[in-house]
């Protein structure tokens, strides 16, 4: 999908044998959304470049299977979106701003690696890494009322230039 203008999404998208997803434009989220690349072992979901926002106070789950989810524009920057879910993903590429306002926990739970600097912002929950975070770039978290936790290593093949805690529990 390539558009300069709004590309609304009122439904889920699903690929097959290794169907990715690419979308370069800004994004408004009708509907809660799942976006599945997973058959056949799983396939890129991209969101190109730094006007490829996504918007609308609504779920956004991925299923990438093997693929990478990868955000060039930021999420959530002018409606929050309520969650943000990975199900599944090889790598979750962070290039830009991510805000979620809902009481769902942000959970990472694939490597992560910033393209981007990035503030990463919970309003109501917490904010979780469960494996690594790398990429040379600066990185705040935001998790208002929440907790931060990571579990997995932070910086080790690939130091983040900054990293700080803006507020949390």
């Amino acid at each position: 999908y390539n558009s300069v203008g709004v590309i609304t999404i009122d439904d889920s998208i699903t690929t097959t044998t290794n169907g990715a997803i690419s979308i370069t434009g800004p994004v408004s989220l009708g509907a809660d959304i799942a976006m599945n690349t997973s058959a056949g072992g799983g396939a890129n979901i991209s969101f190109v470049g730094s006007t490829s926002t996504i918007n609308g106070a609504k779920t956004l789950t991925f299923v990438a299977g093997g693929g990478t989810v990868a955000f060039g524009g930021a999420v959530g920057n002018t409606t929050p979106l309520i969650d943000l879910v990975f199900t599944s993903a090889a790598l979750i590429q962070v290039g830009n701003n991510i805000t979620v306002s809902g009481d769902n926990n942000l959970i990472l739970p694939d490597p992560v690696s910033l393209t981007g600097a990035s503030t990463i912002t919970s309003n109501a929950a917490d904010i979780s890494f469960t494996s690594t975070v790398k990429g040379a770039q600066a990185l705040t978290l935001v998790a208002g009322v929440g907790t931060v936790a990571f579990t997995g290593a932070v910086g080790n093949t690939a130091a983040l230039s900054d990293l700080e805690f803006t507020s949390a529990a």
